[in-house]
């Protein structure tokens, strides 16, 4: 994890200043070593299908967190160059859905209501 941590580049200290800090359940540890023996393995093998996308006739929308920036917005950058689409900003990083729920919220809304 603490090399996920350094590839994502996560800070800790970037998130809502009245979000209490999540406890860590009984189920982190098998959720964790699901996480890495099958999530992690088929985010790394999986390839977009751009053509699929563009023929896809629906509103696609490319969004990274503002403070990400590693690979995760690499990848929001790239899609949104491939697709000819506007990068949308939240707040937060590769997690500000948890991190910056209302913001993010608030952000979404705004964005889907349009």
């Amino acid at each position: 994890m603490q090399q996920s941590v350094r590839v994502t580049q996560l800070n800790p200290q970037d998130r809502e200043a009245d979000l209490p800090r999540a406890q860590p359940s009984a189920w982190r540890p098998a959720n964790l070593q699901f996480f890495l023996t099958q999530d992690a393995p088929a985010v790394r093998r999986y390839r977009v299908c751009i053509e699929a996308l563009r023929a896809a006739g629906t509103r696609i929308i490319a969004a990274a967190g503002k403070s990400s920036t590693a690979w995760p917005r690499q990848v929001a950058e790239s899609l949104a160059q491939q697709l000819d689409c506007p990068l949308v900003e939240f707040a937060g990083d590769h997690a500000g859905f948890v991190t910056h729920p209302k913001a993010l919220a608030a952000s979404l809304r705004q964005l889907l209501g349009n």
